[in-house]
């Protein structure tokens, strides 16, 4: 179910809003699409690589806002194909990070302040503003913060919400003019290499108690066992005629090797020659590296293995049965779930919540700025 009614209209107004894009308060950079001056030239190109994303998704009907995206065919295997499928996965990720900060953190949401670091198109942030928070949003690409901030114009709820702002910006450059009650990072973690550095420096924006949430890819390689369960699933829905593509079913070893080595590519976001398929920044952190840094600077409160393929597959599901192709999407959200759980199958999707320890200090600005 989503988590709350969509009101008709939203996508019109979006689609046909022609906003230029206004710079937000704090800038780290200057230019156009293809002319980011960061410090960092493979930051440039990550930019520009989310920016493309970005752009042709809206140009295609794309709505980034978990209350009023439509049905959107452009996508063939994504979860922003179906607003059901959407909040399954992004819908999950708001409702646990309300979940921790109401648990956590000694103070009504409406004086928790948050801050989304490489945030997109703002979905999550948009959403988490609606449920009462202040929030600020990051992000290097001007593209996703311009969305972001049509998207938000957009919101009918936007007298009734916490406080949002989003700010393009390398999270470098950026000093928090007060200190921030939690800090979010959804699948974005990966994308910095240096992992150690990256959380020094982000604790320095959070309050003494303040709670640091991450969702993230694991980037583990798959197993032959977990790949070909996920193909035996993907093959089973070809075979009924429910899945977005025909999936080939091996007449030798040989043969079944080559579909593993594919599966194992795919979740990677690697291309057959091993080169990064979403940014050149991707798949910089795995689990192994990222989960012992988080564990040194931040004292762990939860930690949940979530789930492997449910995400990669629930967009491929072709029902002409809306409600059959929701229950299947739900049953295997939730299969994923408990196989994952019970160890059957190596999670590629986790969350950690932790809280800063006392001895990182703080730093916030002091100067005027502008």
């Amino acid at each position: 179910m989503p988590i709350l009614p969509r009101i008709s209209g939203i996508r019109e107004y979006f689609h046909r809003t022609k906003q230029p894009f206004s710079p937000a308060r704090r800038t780290g950079e200057k230019g156009s699409m293809n002319t980011y001056q960061y410090d960092n030239p493979l930051l440039n190109e990550e930019a520009r690589s989310f920016d493309r994303q970005i752009v042709e998704r809206v140009a295609h009907g794309h709505v980034p806002d978990l209350r009023h995206t439509g049905r959107c065919d452009y996508f063939y295997n994504n979860v922003w194909r179906d607003p059901y499928f959407a909040d399954l996965l992004f819908g999950e990720t708001v409702r646990q990070i309300c979940r921790y900060a109401r648990q956590y953190l000694s103070k009504p949401s409406s004086a928790c302040r948050v801050l989304e670091i490489a945030c997109g198109p703002g979905h999550l942030s948009l959403e988490l503003a609606r449920n009462a928070f202040p929030v600020t949003g990051i992000d290097i690409s001007r593209e996703c913060i311009r969305t972001a901030q049509i998207t938000a114009a957009a919101d009918p709820y936007k007298n009734n919400r916490g406080a949002l702002d989003f700010i393009c910006m390398d999270i470098d450059c950026f000093i928090p003019e007060q200190p921030f009650d939690m800090i979010v990072f959804s699948n974005a973690l990966h994308h910095f290499g240096d992992v150690d550095r990256i959380l020094v420096k982000i604790s320095s924006f959070l309050s003494n108690d303040g709670l640091l949430y991450v969702s993230e890819p694991a980037k583990e390689p798959l197993s032959d066992s977990d790949a070909m369960i996920i193909h035996l699933i993907r093959t089973l829905l070809s075979l009924s005629g429910c899945y977005f593509e025909k999936q080939p079913v091996p007449e030798n070893q040989i043969a079944l090797g080559e579909i593993l080595k594919k599966i194992k590519s795919e979740f990677e976001y690697k291309d057959e020659s091993r080169n990064n398929v979403q940014s050149p920044m991707d798949n910089q952190a795995p689990f192994s590296q990222t989960y012992p840094v988080l564990k040194k600077y931040f004292t762990e409160l939860a930690f949940q293995n979530d789930f492997s393929f449910f995400d990669r597959m629930i967009g491929g599901l072709r029902f002409e049965n809306r409600e059959q192709e929701h229950a299947l999407a739900k049953w295997l959200y939730l299969l994923d779930r408990q196989l994952c759980g019970q160890g059957a199958l190596a999670a590629e999707q986790y969350h950690f919540v932790g809280r800063k320890k006392p001895k990182i200090p703080m730093e916030t600005k002091t100067e005027n700025r502008s």
